[in-house]
C-alpha cells in the first residue's frame, strides 16, 4: 500500500548554520560613552536595574523552557508504533491508521511552531538588551574593571525544521538537542549577566 503522502511534504533537512548573538567586542569598539568615574553612582544604578530587568527575563524565559518541555515529554514516542503502510484489512482499520499518523505529524509540527516561537522571543531579548550590556562592559572599562564578555553565547538564528514525518524515528532526540541549546543559552548568559551585575556592584561598595 502506498505510504502516507503527508510524511513527505512536511519533511524538511534540518538547518545547522549558527551565529553569534552577543558578540560584544567589536560592538564596544565602534562606540563612545559617557560613563566616568565622576558620575559613577549614578550611571551604575540605572545600568544595574537594566541589567536585573534583563535577569528577570531570562528567569521568565526559562520558566517557559520548562514548560515546553513538559509539553515534549508528552509527544516522546507518539507515533513511533504508527504503521508507515495501511496494513488493516478493514476500511475502519485503514482509516484509523490515517488519522492516527495524521494525528502524530500534526502536533509534531505544532511543537516545532512552538520552537520556533520560542527562538524569536530569545532573540527578541537579544535586541532589546545587547545595547545595555554594550554599555555595561564599557562602564566597567572606564572605571578601570574588567569587562564581562558574552562572546561564544550563541544561538542559531534560523528557524528549526526538521521531518515530522512518523519515519522519522529520531524525531525526539533532534527536537531535545534543540532544546537543550536553548537551556545553554539562558544558563550560560544568565551567569555572564550576574558577573557583570557583581564588578558593576563593586564600584557602590567601593
Amino acid at each position: 500500500m502506498n505510504k502516507v503522502i503527508l510524511g513527505s511534504i512536511l519533511g524538511a533537512a534540518a538547518l545547522t548554520a549558527a551565529a553569534y548573538i552577543f558578540d560584544d567586542e567589536n560592538e564596544e569598539n565602534k562606540r563612545e560613552y559617557d560613563f566616568t568615574k565622576k558620575t559613577a553612582g549614578k550611571n551604575s544604578s540605572e545600568i544595574l536595574k537594566q541589567l536585573e530587568k534583563m535577569d528577570w527575563d531570562l528567569i521568565h524565559l526559562n520558566v517557559e523552557l520548562a514548560s515546553l518541555y513538559t509539553d515534549l515529554s508528552s509527544l516522546v514516542g507518539y507515533g513511533d508504533d504508527a504503521l508507515t503502510e495501511y496494513s488493516g484489512e478493514s476500511f475502519t482499520e485503514k482509516v484509523g491508521d490515517y488519522i492516527y499518523q495524521g494525528s502524530a505529524i500534526f502536533l509534531r509540527g505544532n511543537f516545532i511552531s512552538k520552537i520556533n516561537e520560542f527562538r524569536h522571543k530569545i532573540m527578541s531579548l537579544y535586541v532589546s538588551y545587547k545595547d545595555v550590556i554594550i554599555n555595561a562592559n564599557q562602564f566597567l572599562k572606564d572605571n578601570s574593571l574588567k569587562s564581562v564578555s558574552f562572546k561564544g553565547v550563541f544561538l542559531r538564528k534560523e528557524d528549526f525544521e526538521i521531518s515530522n514525518s512518523i519515519d522519522n524515528k529520531d524525531w525526539d532526540d533532534q527536537v531535545n538537542k534543540e532544546m537543550e541549546l536553548f537551556e545553554n543559552f539562558i544558563n550560560i548568559a544568565s551567569d555572564r549577566l550576574k558577573r557583570l551585575i557583581t564588578e558593576i556592584n563593586k564600584l557602590n561598595w567601593a
